[in-house]
């Protein structure tokens, strides 16, 4: 059975790198090609005007019956540890712009449960609390919805070390998150120490669509919104 895949060469030496790609031979079959042909899939079984193909997905109206879904077709994404072995493997897909962008969903989930587990389920329900904040910030016209998308603001809060959300109540619990979160966005040596929740990928480093003033200011619309002093 053949597998499709895109290689990570992050952690490569640059000897290493150039040995690579020297011998990689690419497929023949694109990822243009598969995301074209999920597409075909789609449509034959919702109807053509039903399915669109975006940039980054493919988006399946909702009717009465469902609701409206993005599919994102993958390739697996292998991060190579040296030119024989693989240090992790997560998903990638190319945007129709032509934009590569990997996860590690596997690692992201687990991490995410022992979070929460180790915080007494509050990680969860942090991420809820400041995910319902947001919206209301959002239908108040207080804030644009895409300022903070749900991904990023679950990672800032995986960031936050855990006793901070050992405190007798949620409101405490979520001053002491907001805090952290705000101080270590003025501070780039701990603003660029985040990660992803896979802890595989960094959260700010390497990637333009996310600042450390994004996060800062959101996590002040937050507090002034609950109301802290």
């Amino acid at each position: 059975m053949l597998k499709f895949y895109f290689p990570g060469d992050v952690f490569l030496s640059e000897t290493d790198k150039a040995t690579y790609w020297t011998n990689f031979q690419p497929s023949q079959y694109t990822f243009r090609q598969f995301k074209a042909e999920v597409l075909a899939i789609l449509q034959a079984e919702f109807g053509e005007r039903e399915v669109a193909r975006k940039n980054k997905c493919l988006r399946v109206n909702g009717n009465s019956q469902r609701v409206n879904a993005d599919v994102v077709p993958c390739f697996e994404h292998r991060r190579l540890k040296s030119l024989y072995e693989i240090d992790a493997k997560g998903i990638e897909f190319q945007a129709d712009s032509g934009e590569h962008i990997n996860s590690f969903p596997e690692q992201h989930y687990d991490n995410g449960v022992a979070k929460n587990e180790n915080t007494n389920r509050m990680f969860k329900s942090e991420v809820r609390i400041l995910k319902n904040v947001r919206n209301e910030l959002i239908d108040r016209k207080m804030m644009a919805d895409n300022e903070m998308p749900s991904f990023f603001l679950e990672c800032l809060v995986y960031n936050v070390p855990n006793f901070h959300f050992s405190k007798t109540t949620y409101r405490e619990a979520t001053r002491a998150v907001i805090a952290t979160v705000w101080n270590d966005m003025g501070d780039p040596s701990k603003a660029d120490s985040y990660t992803e929740v896979s802890e595989l990928l960094w959260l700010f480093k390497g990637n333009t669509n996310r600042t450390h003033k994004q996060a800062r200011d959101f996590m002040q619309r937050a507090w002034d919104f609950i109301g802290y002093t």
